[in-house]
Formats: structure tokens, sequence, C-alpha cells
């Protein structure tokens, strides 16, 4: 178990407003060992643990980091439901698991942040305004009380979005103007300072231990991401540019044709080329795309929990899922090939086709 009592011992004495002397009195020791404890240069005996509790008002555990610890655990667990309930369509299911969690851990800025997130879900899905005003008052919560920064970053984001679903523009640009430039942010300037390539860093989102040379390659696939996320809100490019632009974007990045979570973009960007190919009537192009789609999709789905790139651009980036993702993508792509609802008669002049009809075989899983 990875105890860190440094970090533990400097929230203590910020959150007491104490000094490092006034608890070096308090046991009889010098400043210097207290000071050493805080730059994790050594720890104190373990005899002086239960003191240094007392002093602090808190459990040896709390101390030691160990009921944080659980906490993390208790929270991936909710995690873990949410998503598998989210895999399944059951977003209202999802947003109770967390609304159990912020029971349990009613001041955890990062369950607020989860619900916050399910309920702006629950809210494209429903239209009811009361679940968007609820991840509001969630979000401005975190806001005026977390420290962290990328937490805060994480509410200016979502913040960013709620106002702009409301209509409320003004208070959605507020809030994205919180946030700051691309050359000023973490990934930028991180990949900026890693001069050395071989020095190990922990990444600020998953705690991993990884060189600068690693950080720079998933700083290149998050901005990538950023890239197409921003070209997708111009609407002064129409939706083929768009939609071939990241194609190709992601097929230089991912030469080797392992696309790892981008398979998802990809097969979304395939459907839509395919339906406005398939409106112009050329079968040769909608066809492409669909395989595109189908082999993206199926990628996706069989995505393991850990796995690492080895195109020349990211060679050796690794990444993490939680929760491998569900069936639901084929399903997803077979709903909008084959059910009214979805405009599925753009595609109808190839339906007897073969090839249209094995594409609809595969994402049934007949094949």
């Amino acid at each position: 178990m990875d105890i860190n009592i440094s970090k533990s011992l400097q929230v203590l004495r910020r959150e007491k407003g104490n000094t490092q002397e006034e608890l070096a009195n308090y046991l009889s020791i010098s400043i210097q060992a207290v000071s050493k404890w805080e730059r994790a240069e050594g720890y104190p005996d373990i005899t002086l643990l239960p003191k240094i509790a007392a002093f602090y008002g808190v459990t040896v555990d709390d101390l030691l980091g160990v009921g944080e610890l659980r906490k993390r655990d208790l929270i991936k667990n909710y995690r873990t439901r949410a998503i598998e309930l989210h895999g399944l369509g059951m977003v209202p299911d999802a947003v109770q698991v967390w609304r159990e969690a912020l029971a349990e851990f009613p001041e955890d800025h990062e369950v607020m942040s989860e619900l916050a997130r399910y309920l702006y879900e629950e809210f494209t899905k429903t239209k009811q305004p009361e679940s968007l005003h609820e991840s509001i008052r969630l979000c401005e919560k975190i806001l005026a009380k977390s420290t962290d920064q990328e937490m805060r970053n994480f509410a200016i984001n979502y913040l960013t979005a709620f106002y702009k679903a409301l209509g409320d523009h003004k208070k959605s640009m507020e809030f994205a103007e919180m946030g700051g430039s691309i050359y000023h942010s973490r990934d930028f300037l991180v990949s900026e300072a890693a001069y050395d390539d071989e020095v190990i860093y922990a990444h600020y989102f998953t705690g991993e231990k990884i060189t600068g040379d690693q950080w720079r390659k998933s700083a290149i696939a998050e901005f990538a991401e950023i890239l197409v996320h921003v070209l997708d809100y111009t609407n002064t490019v129409d939706q083929l540019t768009r939609h071939e632009f990241t194609l190709n974007m992601l097929k230089l990045l991912y030469s080797d044709g392992f696309y790892g979570e981008a398979a998802r973009r990809a097969a979304n960007s395939h459907y839509h080329c395919a339906r406005i190919y398939a409106e112009r009537g050329d079968e040769k192009k909608t066809r492409e795309h669909l395989e595109g789609m189908v082999r993206f999709a199926k990628q996706y789905e069989t995505l393991p929990q850990e796995f690492m790139f080895k195109s020349p651009i990211l060679n050796g980036l690794k990444r993490y899922n939680e929760v491998p993702p569900s069936r639901k993508w084929s399903e997803h792509y077979l709903k909008r090939l084959t059910e009214e609802g979805y405009d599925c008669g753009v595609f109808d002049r190839f339906r007897e086709e073969g090839w249209f009809r094995r594409i609809v075989e595969e994402l049934e899983g007949r094949k």
C-alpha cells in the first residue's frame, strides 16, 4: 500500500493553520525532524503516530492516508457500477448510483463532478431543466470550494457546456474565458518542461509514472482530440470535410490501424461520411465508410482494460480503461442502419446488396 504521510502532514498543517514548530514542540522533537517528514525524507517513529493524530484531531488511518485510499476504492466501485449501467443505456440508474455516492461522501468534489456529468447526460435525453440546474449547482460548488486546479478545470469545462445548453451564452462565455489558452495548458507546459526523456514524472490525471517522452506522446493524442472537437463546432466547414479530415488525421496518428479509444470517433466519422455519400448515390464510397464504421466499432468494443500503442508517433504510450466498453456500439449503428427513427431510408437503394446485408449481419453478431 502506498502511504504518503508527508502529503497528509502538509494538508493537515494548512487546514489547522499551525506551524511545523508547533507540532515539533508538542512532540518534544526538533523542527528539522518535522520538516524532513513533510519533504518525505524520513518518517515519524511509529510510537509518535497516535500523538500526531491526536494533535490534528484525526485517526492514525487518516494520518497515513489509509482512510483516503479506502474512500478512493469505494468511489472506484461506484464508477464501475455507473459505467456498466450507462453501457446498458440506463442513464437514470447511473445517476442514482452517483447520488448514493454523494450521500456517502457529501463533500467529495470528484463525486460531485461525476454526478453533474451524468445529470447533464440525463438532461440531453429528457430535456428536463431540473437535471441541468442541479449539474450547475454542483459545479459552482466545486469551483467555489476546490483548491485542486484539475478539478476546477473540470468544473469550468462543464459550466461552459451547461450554460450553453441553457441558451445563456453570456454566462457560458464567462466560464469559457476562465480557461487558459492551449499554450498555457498543463500538457503544453509540462511537455516543454520535461526536458529529459528518461526522467520519471507522475501524470497529473492518472498518477501513472511516465517519462518525459511518454508525456509528450500523451499530449499529442490529446491535442489531436481537441483539434477534431473544435472542428466539429466550426459551422463554416461542411460536414463531409470535417469528418474526412478527422479520419485522415487519425489514420496518420494511428498508422498501424489500432486506434484505442479513438476508434469510437473513427466509427462515428465513417458513419456520417457513409450517410453523405449514400445521399449522393456513391455506392463505392458508402460501402467503404460503412465497412470502416463496423471495423472501428468492433475495435472499440473489444478494447482491453490496458493497452499500448505501437504506431510510430505514439509508440510505447499506455492507456487504461477501468471498465471495458460494452457491445452497445454495434447495436447503436445497427439501429441507425435499420430503424426508421434514425433516417435509415438514405441507405434504401443499397439495402438488397450483398455487401450491405453482410454489414447488418456483422452488426447483429451473426458473422
